[in-house]
């Protein structure tokens, strides 16, 4: 039995990240925003979510608790970030 990878998505050169429940794919850059993504359940792809600044990025991880996101991105120049991902029920 032999085990391969195959091309899954293309996306834009970066760093990848972590991926909790709700899925997550970050992707940082030294020369332009870092841009986070989002998994589509429905559409089987990472869509683009967020664009954001973060000087010299060199990490990203996500922790998950009590039905909040959090990305922290650390980063070699500058102050460690921390963003959330805020849901708005608009159903009500």
């Amino acid at each position: 039995d032999q085990s391969r990878f195959s091309k899954f998505q293309d996306i834009e050169p970066g760093q990848p990240a972590v991926c909790p429940e709700r899925y997550y794919l970050a992707l940082g850059s030294d020369y332009t925003f870092s841009q986070i993504y989002l998994w589509d359940d429905d559409k089987k792809v990472f869509e683009r979510f967020k664009e954001v600044y973060i000087q010299a990025p060199r990490s990203f991880t996500v922790v998950s608790t009590d039905r909040r996101d959090f990305i922290f991105a650390s980063s070699f120049k500058g102050n460690t970030q921390i963003f959330e991902h805020i849901i708005i029920d608009l159903s009500l």
